[in-house]
């Protein structure tokens, strides 16, 4: 009984559950045939109101498509849409619309949401409707999801489901032809011959050239067709050499963008790299003997680099810690623009050239989901570092004659005993290895997740990133985390776009100092207490050298002061909205305006614990320090253009006009704090007294402009570039507040030529020639303006009193740089072989300087403009296809830069500060330790280089007394360095300089390797200047301090005698060396995965990829690198994937 009704139960079920799917389907149908059935009506109900005179019937038929929300479609082979017409509908049916667009002759129905137009002839069942199916793929026969397949000239279509496959229904008409569209793929358009018909589709490569377009940031202009000089790298290209440092990245694509090598900073990952793009075009604002001279140096002056392009991110410029600081894998491309055609646009910004960022932008169609992570191995590259171990150090300090007596008295026996001490440790095994201490192999990793999707008319666009760059030297880091989101609206003509990005930025300097003070460090002492195992804070070395009593010598340990609580640490937090309204106005005309706010707010933190040894002898008040600083700054721009872009007949136009406005503000606040107890939190409460008054100082700056730029072009032979900006700027003074930039350029395409039509191994040769004006105000805002100092320390009757800071300069500019390019771009056997030669010359006027003033007006100088600079050089460019097919391909490339930097006018600033250099040097007296007097200092000379080594010259070592001879400017030996008799001894930078390397793709296996080289310049060779003025009673060093110092009568030595310890060795052409070097860059090895296995995975791709940076340098100078941070080797294992 049970079972039976167990049995009418499930029968029941069953039965219910069938009658439940019925009637979700009854439900599904009926929802679909009342949305149909609701388009139908809404179309017929809804009323027209539009008044148009004289109006093409296609611009009439988009207005009322606007007011019905539906697409109108019909043959236009029947219909002419270029006819004029004017209308006035009030109320209008749309019974009444198409009567009176379309004549008596036409009807209408509606079809799937869309007004079919057709002659009334046709009766209703005349009007059939054609289904297309098909299936999309690649050349691998693996299906393609998300194909966008479109009627040609209308808004009907579909996209490729998850398997490639696609079906199109749509009104019968006249030879209607299918356009498919993917990302990455050639656009195809097929014709339909048949009413139903099944397709299969390979799309091809997308083979057009990333660089086919340059984008100048305020208009994008055909390559072909431009004459100004610029470079375009992909970020696939840029994360086959560094997948963390764009700037690493750029300087191997182009010749002219110069990277320095910070040999003092080395890899610290919180050190700004230095660079510029062909040659240095002034002076700093801050000179070498200022940064150790100068009590009141600004925060502006310190960071500005007078030679530095700007960056431009998505229209907006940022600055140079944005785009350190930036994923790589944000970035669509970066175009570097160099010549006046290229950025007279940016007018007052543009001297030093401009680099152009763009970003990601979101991809309409089914949501997707792309990760990029990176694991990096860094490990520290000590290749340079040559020292002394335990036994050579103590042999060094016997040659020396640290263990002599001073007197007869004790028959030197105490020296003797001290050395036999230091000796017994040796053998027993003592010989620290002090640079490996601070030192670690780090782990890093970076993240990076972008979600996007969205219909045409919506899409938007989501990323998340993480960096994690953490430094070879123990402690020290610099973590970077960020959002943004994207949307991108379009509705019929109208697009609007925003951007909003959020970054955060911690990073933290080593506790354990500067790596040179390991460097330095005796291997025969030992960092801890045997005993207590805790860490010496101070070493006693006993010797016999100060007296018949031996007395030590007390040496810091730099390992005890990394075990305490001082720090140096900053972070930053940073907000950007990027808002841009296009509005396209027809095919060829557009009016766009851009509007950018960002609010930056940085601090910075540097505290010295009261235990370390640097208070040693100071007062109990005195012990602890710490530094508080705060910096905001906040800008806006806003930017509104006009760009018309068309093609009539042979000619073709592009020409864009705009305005732009800019604001930007900057305060930063520093307090300093002094004598803490020790074990307390390290905070600005926690302290005894303000050391100094806090310091408080501001900028705002305010810039506008109005611009230009057209490029023209006839027949595609013929090239016309023009562009101009009127900028003006609240920096400068009020007499010269507006300033004039601008560009010609000209160029021939021979070989669109009718008569090199018959050439089939030309592929391309353009010759090309521009020449403008463009400007550069990178200098402390205020300088035009006089400034006064407020008294709040002394008020009289209640008032505050002031006194004049600065003079200031209402007729202070712009300083001008006059650019010529001469060039010429080749392309050879289907081009297999391309080459791009650049002449430029470059000339820096109205420098902006100090001018010297009588001493009766209570200043001696004050700002005005002086002084120019001239930069010649030749830019060249060879890539050459050296075998393709289908499953392979190897490409070579190679640059080279070669550029002259001269010196032709200098003004009285110049002069004086050569004299204070002078003046420096004078007060030197020969038991003067100090290491700065042995630092070349740069003079400002005509005829020679910004980057020039000064020095005396050298006759060498006195075999005899191994004391070293000079020879003065009148040919003269002597033995006394005199700094008058300083001159120029070499150059910094090479005769030449660029990059070479390999691409190879065997299958789905890419290699790319990069090699970078300079030949032709010199270096000031420290690591000499530390081995001859080492102080052997505290500190050891490289080996050459046993080797290459003189000794004894008769050494043909290079270096001075090892026994003098006082005399600091001032800058001399013994230390001055060839510097030729090859470095390998940077390693790549990449593996996309077969599509067809990952789309099993439910994936579209999936790349893995290998890199390695910074691999090794060979270099014709022996010297140590990375003295204060050494360089590292990475090692980076990527993973790429899309869903």
């Amino acid at each position: 009984m049970k079972k039976k009704r167990s049995q009418n139960y499930s029968y029941t079920c069953k039965k219910f559950i069938k009658l439940l799917r019925i009637m979700k389907l009854v439900i599904f149908f009926l929802c679909v045939s009342l949305t149909h059935l609701s388009a139908h009506v809404y179309a017929q109900q809804a009323l027209v109101n539009l008044k148009l005179e004289n109006t093409s019937l296609i611009q009439i038929l988009q207005e009322v498509e606007k007011q019905l929300k539906q697409d109108f479609f019909f043959s236009k082979e029947e219909i002419n849409v270029k006819q004029k017409l004017s209308i006035n509908f009030s109320k209008a049916t749309l019974d009444e619309v198409v009567r009176t667009i379309f004549g008596p002759n036409y009807k209408y129905r509606i079809i799937d949401n869309v007004i079919v137009i057709s002659p009334v002839k046709e009766s209703p069942e005349e009007i059939k409707k054609i289904t297309i199916r098909g299936k999309v793929m690649d050349k691998d026969s693996i299906p393609i999801p998300g194909v966008t397949i479109k009627i040609k000239e209308t808004n009907l279509g579909v996209a490729t489901d998850k398997e490639g496959k696609f079906s199109l229904t749509f009104p019968e008409m006249k030879n209607p032809t299918l356009v498919f569209t993917f990302i990455g793929m050639q656009k195809q358009e097929i014709p339909i011959q048949t009413q139903t018909m099944f397709l299969n589709v390979i799309m091809q490569e997308e083979t057009k050239a990333l660089d086919d377009v340059v984008v100048t940031g305020y208009a994008t202009i055909r390559k072909e067709s431009f004459t100004g000089t610029s470079t375009k790298v992909s970020k696939a290209d840029l994360l086959k050499v560094s997948p963390h440092n764009v700037m690493k990245a750029l300087a191997a694509f182009d010749p002219s963008f110069k990277l320095i090598q910070n040999n003092v900073m080395g890899s610290d990952p919180n050190t700004m790299p230095e660079y510029y793009i062909r040659g240095r075009s002034g002076t700093s604002e801050l000179k070498e003997l200022d940064r150790l001279t100068s009590d009141d140096v600004s925060e502006f002056a310190l960071k500005n680099n007078p030679s530095a392009p700007i960056f431009i991110l998505d229209g907006f410029e940022v600055d140079m810690e944005k785009v350190y600081d930036m994923d790589v894998n944000r970035i669509e491309s970066v175009t570097i623009l160099k010549d006046a055609a290229a950025t007279a646009v940016y007018g007052s910004r543009a001297a030093n050239g401009v680099i152009v960022i763009e970003t990601s932008a979101p991809v309409a169609g089914e949501i997707r989901i792309s990760y990029s992570g990176t694991a990096s191995l860094t490990a520290p590259d000590l290749g340079s570092y040559n020292l002394l171990n335990a036994r050579e150090a103590l042999e060094a300090e016997y040659y020396a004659g640290l263990f002599e007596s001073d007197t007869k008295d004790d028959g030197n026996a105490g020296g003797l005993i001290n050395y036999a001490n230091l000796y017994n440790n040796i053998i027993r095994g003592v010989d620290t290895d002090w640079i490996s201490k601070p030192l670690q192999n780090e782990f890093n990793h970076k993240h990076y997740l972008y979600i996007d999707g969205g219909s045409e008319s919506l899409r938007w666009g989501l990323d998340l990133n993480y960096q994690r760059k953490g430094g070879v030297m123990k402690g020290s880091y610099r973590n970077v985390s960020g959002a943004g989101i994207t949307v991108d609206y379009r509705y019929k003509n109208l697009q609007i776009k925003n951007q909003a990005t959020f970054n955060l930025m911690s990073s933290k300097n080593s506790p354990y100092g500067t790596f040179s003070n390991y460097v330095q460090m005796k291997p025969y002492l030992t960092p801890r207490n045997p005993e207590t195992g805790n860490y010496y804070k101070i070493f006693s070395i006993y010797r016999n050298i100060r007296s018949s009593v031996s007395m030590p010598v007390y040496v810091t340990n730099p390992l005890y002061e990394a075990s305490i609580d001082s720090f140096d640490k900053s972070k930053y937090k940073e907000f950007i909205d990027n808002l841009s309204v296009s509005w396209y106005i027809n095919n060829y005309l557009l009016l766009k305006g851009t509007f950018s706010a960002s609010f930056k707010l940085q601090d910075e933190d540097m505290y010295v614990d009261p235990s370390s040894g640097t208070f040693s002898n100071s007062d109990i008040y005195e012990k602890g320090t710490y530094k508080d600083g705060e910096i905001r700054t906040s800008k806006w721009n806003l930017n509104a253009l006009l760009s018309y872009n068309r093609q009539l007949g042979k000619h073709n136009l592009n020409f864009t006009l705009g305005v732009e406005a800019s604001e930007t503000k900057s305060n930063s606040t520093y307090a300093y704090y002094e004598g803490f107890v020790e074990g307390a939190v390290p905070s600005p409460s926690n302290a005894l007294m303000i050391k100094d008054e806090p310091t408080f100082q501001d900028s705002n700056t305010r810039r506008f402009g109005t611009y230009l730029q057209f490029n023209y072009t006839y027949n595609n032979i013929y090239l016309f570039d023009v562009s101009g900006r009127y900028d003006g700027s609240s920096a400068f003074g009020a007499n010269k507040k507006m300033g004039t930039f601008w560009s010609f350029g000209a160029g021939i395409n021979f070989h669109n030529y009718a008569f090199m039509q018959g050439v089939d191994f030309l592929n391309q040769f353009k010759i090309k020639a521009t020449y403008g004006q463009t400007g550069k105000a990178n200098f402390s805002p205020y300088q035009a303006r006089t400034t006064y100092n407020m008294l709040y320390d002394a008020p009289y009757k209640d008032m505050w009193g002031m006194t004049l800071k600065a003079l200031g300069n209402e007729d202070l500019m712009w300083e001008k740089v006059r650019k010529l390019n001469l060039g010429t771009e080749i392309s050879l056997f289907q081009n297999t072989l391309s080459l791009n030669v650049d002449y430029y010359h470059e000339k820096t006027m109205d420098q902006v300087e100090n001018i010297s003033i009588p001493s009766s007006s209570g200043f001696s100088t004050y700002k005005g403009n002086v002084g120019e600079v001239l930069n010649e050089g030749v830019d060249i460019k060879i890539n050459a296809r050296i075998y393709s097919a289908k499953n392979w391909d190897v490409y070579l490339f190679a640059n080279v830069n070669h550029n002259r930097n001269v010196i032709t006018k200098i003004g009285d600033a110049l002069k004086n500060y050569n004299e204070q250099i002078d003046e420096f040097f004078s007060k030197y007296s020969s038991d003067n330790t100090n290491s700065i007097y042995s630092t070349p200092f740069t003079k400002y000379e005509v005829g020679n280089s910004l980057s020039a080594i000064y020095g005396m010259e050298s006759y060498g070592i006195d075999p005899a007394t191994g004391d070293e001879l000079y020879i003065k400017r009148d040919g003269t030996v002597t033995y006394t360095w005199s700094s008058a008799e300083q001159q120029c001894l070499g150059d910094s930078d090479p005769k030449m300089s660029g990059t070479c390397g390999l691409n190879l793709r065997w299958k789905n296996l890419t290699l790319y390797s990069t090699f970078s080289y300079r030949w032709g310049g010199q270096a000031y060779n420290n690591t000499l200047v530390a081995v001859e003025n080492v102080n052997l009673e505290k500190y050891s060093g490289d080996r050459r301090i046993l080797t290459d110092r003189w000794k004894q009568a008769g050494d043909q030595a290079t270096l001075k005698s090892i026994k003098d310890r006082t005399y600091v060795t001032r800058p001399t052409s013994r230390f001055v060396q060839d510097d030729n070097t090859l470095t390998f860059n940077s390693f790549s090895l990449g593996y996309d995965l077969n599509r067809q296995l990952v789309q099993r995975w439910g994936l579209s791709m999936v790349r893995l990829q290998f890199n390695m940076e910074d691999i090794a340098t060979f270099s014709s100078i022996k010297q140590e690198r990375g003295t204060s941070y050494p360089f590292a080797r990475t090692f980076n294992f990527s993973l790429n994937i899309t869903l």
